[in-house]
C-alpha cells in the first residue's frame, strides 16, 4: 500500500533495551504513516534478544534507545 501511494520518509522507533538484550516499551516516536509505523515496530521487535545490553563496570543495565528506519520508494 505504501509503495503504491509512494510514501517515503523516516520512522523513528523508541524502546528500552533491558539487561538481557531484549526490547520493551517499543513505540513510534516520529511516524509518517500508520501502516509504515506498524511495520517498523514489527521489524524492530524481531530483533529483540539479539542486542548486546548496555554495560558499565561489568554490570548490564537498561537503556532507552531510538532507531531511525528510512523508507524510500
Amino acid at each position: 500500500m505504501a509503495k503504491k501511494a509512494k510514501i517515503s520518509g523516516k520512522v523513528t522507533i523508541g524502546f528500552t533495551l533491558n539487561p538481557n538484550g531484549k526490547l520493551t516499551d517499543v513505540k513510534v516516536l516520529n511516524g509518517i504513516n500508520d501502516v509504515l509505523d506498524k511495520e517498523a515496530i514489527r521489524v524492530v521487535k524481531l530483533t529483540s534478544g539479539k542486542w548486546n545490553p548496555a554495560r558499565f563496570e561489568d554490570e548490564n543495565f537498561s537503556k532507552e534507545m531510538a532507531i531511525p528506519i528510512v523508507v524510500i520508494y
